[in-house]
């Protein structure tokens, strides 16, 4: 049976980006990570790929063709160039790394952060327009932000612009922005014009203006001295311009002009970090790893604030792009199915409580309603909503499924999955017998409060050749179909059916990654879910390396044809710590509207229970 030995976790691998906190040197803020430093990540051909090594050129392309052939007869066919592995049109990059397919094909945009994938979120501005005075005191419309140091930063008018001097003497002063930033879910640009006259602040004393964004964590009141993820210092004293990341100055240039310039601080989430200025002062760049999300910042020291030309911030600008990025989770810190009734110790004497699948449906009364099917112990139980996450419909050893005594599941069941049609409620499992799956369905009895007796799914009963487990139902169309794993003796792979009578095969969607020492499904794949959210269809699963559990994922554009892994895979693997420290696997999903839950099987090392990482 798929449980019969408890698997553990693997290391976290979120495929982006990484912590940087900045000053000239000091302590590195709590959860920074340096990363080293790299180019752009590349683009994914196809299921499995890491990226292109060397675009494949397919000659002389036709003039203005776009990778994307926007001629084709049908979508399909359109799309067909996009995961050729060709570079059509010969610009140097092929697939979905093209902007043309990007423009095009929804399902090249998860995981990306490109200017054809994302959109502009909402914006702030902070200038200390129709301000003299502590900035403290300014009421800025649109941007709280919280101010500290001694002293506190100043807004002044000079020469007809209305400026922010960041304060401070003995140690930094400045502001932070109030709104928190995920860069992990979008690229995010901080564009901020400084002036720093090398001769017209005070004679003596450190005099310079950064800007960064600084872990959302910290408590602003007892900022002393700031660390930000990543920044820009311009230092008038120094005479120079700095980039650092991870309380490390990573590149610094000559600062040449007393006018003001424009920089452009840019990070990806797959951690890149970028600097440029207009006049051209400064190009660097960095990578970093994310561990929280940010808030912008203005910080520095101002040797005197009446010099005739001191150090200062005009415009500070912040925008954070919107992106598909399915790894942009926040982990759980508790359990997603807490105790029924008010007895908080029965998981106690349960090892394992896993395996979710998650419904949300319009019952025959046109109630919504809210499922969840898993498995305690090797029974199969609902849960629905209740205090603090799912709480059981039914006591344990009275499963609302139970034990079959068809021969087919004589040795138990396992890998709920639901379904809501006809208006009724079902579900599907694997029935087990001698070590072989077959697929199962069975009805809810809403009178009874339990399932019926369950029957084979045709065309996915166990045989000499091949045995089934882990079927997750979704829609194209309106037309029913399955993914499910497929055992045939020396290898398996997650296989595509169509549900309009006995399951008929479409195509095999993926297999282990055998011939790759450091994929994290080389040696297992198990636990697929289909969820089809704005436009692409997107199968979660879960992968093994060794002992250890990540869930992964494919995309698709019509659920049928050119399934593929995006960028940033795995989305999700073990934290080294808490619920899931070891492993995660069987991914559910329920998507409200709003968020997405991505639930999953959380192991510890001591026991497995449900937990649900969410989108912001």
């Amino acid at each position: 049976m798929r449980r019969a030995v408890k698997i553990a976790g693997v290391a976290l691998l979120l495929g982006h980006a990484a912590c940087m906190a900045g000053a000239d040197g000091g302590a590195t803020d709590a959860g920074a990570v340096m990363a080293p430093e790299a180019g752009a990540p590349g683009s994914d051909a196809g299921a499995g790929d890491a990226g292109p090594v060397a675009a494949a050129d397919a000659g002389v392309p036709a003039p203005g063709r776009a990778e994307f052939d926007e001629a084709a007869a049908d979508a399909t066919e359109a799309r067909a160039a996009c995961f050729d592995g060709i570079d059509n049109d010969g610009d140097g990059v092929y697939d979905c790394a093209d902007a043309s397919c990007q423009r095009n094909v929804r399902s090249c945009c998860v995981g990306r952060a490109s200017g054809a994938c994302c959109t502009d979120g909402e914006e702030q501005t902070l200038t200390a327009t129709g301000c003299v005075g502590p900035l403290a005191d300014c009421a800025i419309a649109g941007v709280p932000f919280a101010t500290f140091g001694a002293p506190g930063p100043i807004a002044r008018e000079l020469d007809g612009v209305p400026v922010v001097l960041p304060g401070g003497r003995e140690s930094d002063a400045g502001a932070v922005l109030s709104r928190a930033l995920d860069p992990r879910a979008g690229a995010l640009r901080l564009e901020a014009r400084i002036a720093a006259p090398l001769d017209g602040g005070a004679p003596e004393g450190v005099e310079a203006v950064g800007v960064g964004l600084i872990d959302a964590r910290i408590d602003v009141t007892q900022l002393s001295r700031p660390v930000p993820i990543a920044g820009l210092i311009v230092s008038r004293d120094r005479g120079e311009v700095l980039l650092v990341v991870a309380g490390d100055v990573v590149h610094r240039a000559p600062l040449t002009t007393d006018a003001a310039v424009d920089y452009t601080l840019e990070l990806a989430p797959t951690g890149e970090v970028r600097l440029s200025s207009t006049p051209s002062v400064i190009e660097a760049s960095a990578r970093v790893a994310y561990t929280s999300s940010l808030r912008a910042l203005v910080y520095g020291r101002t040797a005197d604030p009446a010099a005739v030309a001191p150090a200062r911030l005009e415009r500070l600008r912040v925008v954070p792009s919107v992106c598909d990025i399915p790894s942009a989770l926040d982990r759980p810190s508790a359990p997603s199915v807490p105790a029924p009734g008010a007895d908080p110790s029965w998981a106690s004497v349960h090892g394992l409580i896993g395996e979710p699948d998650v419904l949300r449906y319009v019952d025959v009364r046109g109630e919504p309603q809210v499922r969840m099917a898993l498995m305690v112990d090797g029974e199969l139980h609902l849960a629905v909503p209740g205090a603090g996450g799912f709480v059981l419909t039914h006591p344990i050893g009275e499963p609302p499924l139970a034990r079959p005594t068809v021969p087919w599941a004589a040795d138990g069941v396992s890998d709920p999955a639901l379904l809501y049609r006809a208006d009724r409620l079902e579900v599907l499992f694997t029935g087990w017998a001698s070590g072989r799956g077959t697929i199962g369905r069975a009805i809810y009895d809403d009178g009874l409060e339990a399932f019926g007796a369950p029957l084979e799914v045709a065309g996915l009963e166990a045989t000499e050749l091949a045995s089934f487990r882990a079927a997750e139902t979704f829609e194209i169309h309106g037309t029913l179909h399955v993914v499910v794993r497929v055992d045939d003796g020396t290898t398996h792979r997650l296989a595509l059916y169509r549900l309009t009578g006995a399951a008929e095969h479409l195509a095999d969607l993926h297999a282990p990654r055998t011939d790759d020492t450091f994929a994290f499904d080389r040696d297992e794949i198990d636990g697929p879910a289909v969820l089809l959210r704005d436009g692409v269809f997107r199968l979660y699963y879960a992968g093994r390396r060794g002992t250890r559990w990540s869930l992964g994922m494919l995309v698709s554009d019509d659920g049928t044809s050119f399934w593929h892994e995006p960028v940033g895979v795995p989305v999700l693997g073990p934290s080294g710590r808490g619920l899931d420290a070891l492993g995660v696997r069987d991914p559910a999903f329920d998507d409200d509207g709003t968020r997405l839950r991505v639930y999953y099987a959380a192991d510890d090392g001591r026991v497995i229970r449900i937990a649900a990482a969410s989108t912001r």
